[in-house]
């Protein structure tokens, strides 16, 4: 018999989940396939959001060490430093197409 592993994930990884199963014409079947999570957990975030709106999925540190709320809030300064330059490029590159 296979064990299952149980994994966690981050609020932040949960509300994006669910903003995507919301805004874009994606089934919740495809979401879950793209991010690697259970269609069945996706469906119980979608409901847990529907309940309980944008507070579904707020930590707010409990639970969690201040290492490891420094360490997500590192990673998410760095993935939107990147996102940033990203959308500079994509500025000066559309930008030149205009002249």
């Amino acid at each position: 018999m296979a064990k299952r592993i149980k994994r966690s994930y981050t609020p932040e990884f949960k509300r994006e989940a669910v903003r995507l199963v919301l805004t874009t014409e994606k089934s919740c079947v495809e979401v879950s396939e793209e991010l690697g999570c259970s269609k069945y957990v996706l469906y119980h975030w979608l409901r847990k959001y529907n309940e309980e709106g944008s507070n579904a999925f707020s930590n707010n540190g409990q639970n969690m060490s201040k290492d490891e709320e420094l360490e997500l809030l590192r990673k998410e300064v760095d993935t939107l430093r990147q996102e940033n330059e990203i959308l500079k490029k994509a500025v000066a590159i559309f930008s030149q197409r205009k002249r």
